[in-house]
């Protein structure tokens, strides 16, 4: 599973990329460090696997893009990956979810407790 640290420490970056035009999206992604690459694919693979939960909208949002989600988790080389994200078009579906628990990670690193 993406841990929370992971998600933690990619958390502006995800942010920026949630709300960047088409052609920022795609110099990010072109430029993203392998890290942040492997977090997305870990990400991904908990969200088909259900451990990350999405509303019946997102889900049907990522159902036109079942194909390039699957060639993404499974593709090994970071390049292919790369390129996957820039034209799959079910990065924002991704991010969304995944920026509700970096934020929740946040919130209970600063206040010193865990979330129950």
């Amino acid at each position: 599973m993406a841990t929370r640290r992971e998600l933690h420490q990619n958390a502006p970056t995800l942010r920026a990329l949630a709300t960047a035009s088409r052609s920022i999206r795609r110099s990010m992604i072109a430029n993203a460090d392998k890290q942040l690459v492997l977090t997305l694919v870990k990400a991904a693979r908990d969200i088909i696997k259900g451990k990350i939960q999405l509303t019946p909208a997102q889900l049907r949002q990522l159902q036109p893009h079942e194909r390039s989600l699957g060639d993404f988790i499974s593709s090994k080389s970071v390049k292919t990956r790369k390129k996957i994200l820039q034209k799959g078009g079910f990065l924002g579906v991704l991010i969304r979810p995944l920026l509700r628990i970096a934020t929740g990670a946040l919130l209970s690193g600063l206040s010193g407790g865990r979330r129950r």
